[in-house]
């Protein structure tokens, strides 16, 4: 069997011994070199021919960018793991620059069982990236931006008052672009209590459901009284869609028929239905860079409200039609009266738009009163993507994946340079997003290479 070859980049010498002794144990695994300075750690990982860098940000010369010049190296990826100091401020961008997990030091036997465990799977993690045929080797400038660009965890929820407007396609599409392309860890929920489309379409099991989370969560609610949602019991009843490719996306599954809505679990109390559902969505956000729901129209249902109150953003999705027009617009005084302020996170996605529907984009937003968000354009090849269980984003770009690509850029500005690679193009308020400018000192590749040359 092939040995892990592992760098340990830290200065901390007892840190390095317990590492030096548990490692030694272990035949598969491999140390290579200790250096004790950022420029070294390079230098070492890459001739040494590295997997893994165990490393520290204390290091003399640290940089964040050290972590993805380090994945994104151009002969193979070598993986970052994190030995962080207590309180370190910098975990949330080195793990979006690419970090494959961290422990805290000083090492204790908890801390270093998890780091043993964890370097296997960042090996694995990193190397199926790299194979993976939506991998996008990403230059200087786009590493920066992974780190720098203002992104935040969000929930985002699809909502609309007519049934067929693409709810669910959307939902579906724009978890993709976050989760597959731009590769942040995103769970797509299924709460749409009048039928559950989003295993069928993307292939899933409907064994695993929210009726099933539901049940399980219950039987503590009804000991304690006390709503919650242990993580570990949310990842049992959660799917990770498409293990053939380097897919972020985890699904849960819908009710399997509209009969289930109504069963007792669901309708007998509504206030604990209501707070079961804050509970799972509250785990969710502490566990995925973003949450996105597909819910059913029905507000009154306890389930959709209370994944509207919960969401940080609500798109209402809406087609160009009249009818559908004036159902949501009838609607928003009642989001108003419900909501208060709250009203603003409600905006404006109008699906299947095209001049032929003979309507003004204008007329559409004036009549519904709610804040445009994004047109995405009419496309007959998207009913076919869905019938073979493929996200419209993954094909070949064109209009209407553009469209729905462009406002995921929205919640993560970094999937702009992917997308535009990819043959795509970003648009709407999307495009205003700029690539900050690539810094003027050298690199550490520089650095490094200029001592190779005796400069």
């Amino acid at each position: 069997m092939e040995r892990i070859k592992i760098v340990i980049g830290t200065k901390v010498w007892d840190d390095v011994q317990r590492l030096e002794r548990a490692l030694s144990e272990i035949p598969e695994m491999q140390i290579v070199a200790g250096p004790t300075t950022a420029s070294g750690v390079f230098a070492d990982a890459t001739e040494m021919e590295a997997d893994i860098v165990l490393l520290s940000p204390t290091l003399p010369g640290f940089r964040p960018e050290l972590v993805s010049e380090l994945l994104h190296y151009d002969e193979r990826p070598i993986a970052c793991i994190g030995l962080l100091p207590p309180l370190e401020s910098r975990t949330d961008e080195l793990l979006a620059l690419g970090m494959k997990g961290h422990v805290s030091l000083p090492l204790d036997d908890a801390q270093l069982r998890r780091l043993l465990e964890l370097i296997p799977n960042a090996v694995t993690q990193a190397r199926a990236e790299r194979a993976s045929s939506s991998y996008v080797a990403l230059d200087t400038p786009t590493l920066y931006t992974l780190a720098e660009a203002g992104w935040r965890r969000m929930v985002i929820a699809l909502w609309g008052t007519g049934g067929g407007v693409g709810k669910t396609s959307l939902a579906i599409n724009l978890a993709a672009a976050l989760g597959v392309i731009g590769q942040r860890t995103t769970l797509l929920m299924d709460l749409d209590m009048t039928r559950g489309a989003v295993a069928p379409r993307l292939g899933l099991s409907p064994k695993e459901n929210i009726y099933g989370l539901i049940n399980t969560l219950l039987l503590d609610y009804l000991r304690t009284r006390n709503a919650s949602c242990p993580p570990q019991t949310l990842q049992t009843k959660v799917q990770l869609w498409n293990t053939r490719l380097a897919s972020k996306l985890h699904c849960l599954s819908g009710i399997a028929s509209m009969e289930v809505a109504g069963r007792a679990e669901f309708r007998d109390d509504p206030h604990r239905t209501q707070a079961l559902t804050r509970a799972i969505i509250d785990t969710a956000r502490k566990l995925y860079d973003f949450v996105i729901i597909d819910l059913g129209p029905d507000i009154n249902n306890d389930v959709h409200f209370a994944a509207l109150d919960a969401a940080d953003l609500v798109l209402t999705v809406v087609r160009p039609d009249v009818a559908d027009m004036h159902s949501t617009g009838q609607t928003v005084p009642r989001l108003k009266q419900t909501f208060g302020e709250g009203i603003g996170k409600f905006e404006l996605v109008i699906n299947q738009w095209s001049t032929e529907t003979g309507l003004k984009l204008k007329d559409v937003i004036s009549t519904i009163g709610m804040k445009k968000f994004a047109q995405v354009p009419y496309d007959p090849q998207f009913t076919y993507s869905n019938n073979h269980q493929m996200p419209f984003v993954l094909e070949k770009p064109n209009p209407t994946s553009d469209a729905i690509v462009s406002m995921a850029v929205r919640f993560y500005p970094p999937l702009a340079n992917t997308w535009v690679s990819r043959g795509g193009q970003i648009e709407g308020e999307a495009a205003a997003f700029k690539p900050p400018e690539r810094r003027k000192e050298p690199g550490l590749w520089q650095q490094v290479q200029s001592v190779f040359v005796g400069k």
